[in-house]
This record gives structure tokens, sequence and C-alpha cells, in this order.
């Protein structure tokens, strides 16, 4: 209800019904391209080269994580690992367990080994353009032709080192490969 003295509200007088909008300026993190198909004998697959991050107030993503990790049907051959692109524009870089974007270190990664996550942790460095090249760069890859025939679950978090955390999933369709 709102009431006002000043003549120039009168109209505003009564029971009202305000319409908002809602500024949500929080971390988003999306995986659109569907599907990730691999082929047994394939050399490693991207799982999503169309991944988008969307923050609006983020500068970087200092003390933050990246982690990908198996959901359901892993087997102990398969691989999830960072493509080393190189140092030039737009590029992801690895050397080692570190991790760079256009020739800057943004984090240091550990596991992708034998079912263990793969875990990026994040540097001042690590801007949304940086992480968001990051996640289109995870690749999938199992090295074994006897591999199960099974979809792969792959889960992607990102918690952006001030206590958002968000992520998404992704399908991993595994066959024989045709030619």
């Amino acid at each position: 209800n709102v009431t006002s003295t000043d003549p120039l509200y009168d109209d505003f007088a009564g029971t009202k019904t305000l319409a908002a909008i809602r500024l949500d300026n929080e971390t988003s993190l999306y995986l659109p391209s569907g599907d990730a198909y691999y082929g047994l004998g394939m050399l490693a697959i991207g799982i999503d080269g169309m991944a988008r991050i969307e923050d609006v107030d983020a500068t970087n993503y200092d003390n933050g994580t990246l982690t990908v990790a198996f959901t359901a049907n892993g087997v102990v051959a398969d691989r999830l690992e960072i493509r080393n692109d190189g140092g030039d524009i737009n590029q992801i870089g690895v050397t080692n367990s570190d991790v760079y974007y256009e020739g800057n270190l943004i984090g240091s990664f550990a596991g992708c080994l034998i079912l263990s996550p793969l875990v990026i942790s994040l540097n001042t460095n690590s801007t949304l353009l940086a992480v968001q090249q990051l996640v289109r760069s995870i690749t999938f890859a199992t090295p074994s032709n006897g591999a199960l025939l099974l979809t792969r679950s792959v889960s992607v978090t990102l918690d952006d080192g001030l206590g958002a955390i968000v992520g998404g999933s992704k399908a991993i369709r595994v066959g024989t490969l045709r030619v």
C-alpha cells in the first residue's frame, strides 16, 4: 500500500502492483553443443568447443578452480586433458602442469588419470575469456580399442574464487570408428 502527502503523487495512492526485473550478476556456465561423439582409435576430441561463460562483474577468477570429472561410466583408460594449442591470441598452452592463455600463466592442473578429476587452480591472470577458452580446450580420449562402448557423463564445474560455483554436464558417446 502506497501513500503520499505530495499532490504530485496523488495517483499513486492505494494498492499498486509493481513489476520488477531481476538483474542477475551471477556467473553462468553453458555447454551448448550437445553430446560429444568419440570413435575408438580417434585422437582426443574437445568436449564442447562452444562452451560459454557469462559473468558481468568478474575481472578474474583468482583462487578459483575449474574441475572436470567423470560422473558415470568412466573407465580407467579414459583421459580428460587440456589441448595444447600454443601461446598466440585466444590459445591455451600447457607446459608440464602449468596452463597458459595467450602466453600468460593462468593456473596449474592436477589429476586427469585413473578416473581422478582434472582440477585447474586459477590465478589472477585467469580472465573470463581465458577460462572460457580453457573450458573449450578440455578433451576426452580413451586409448584402448577394447574400451567399453558406454556413454560417459562428465561434469564441468567452475568455482569463481568468490564463493559462486556453477556447472554443467556433457554426455560423451563412445562407439566404434567406421571408415
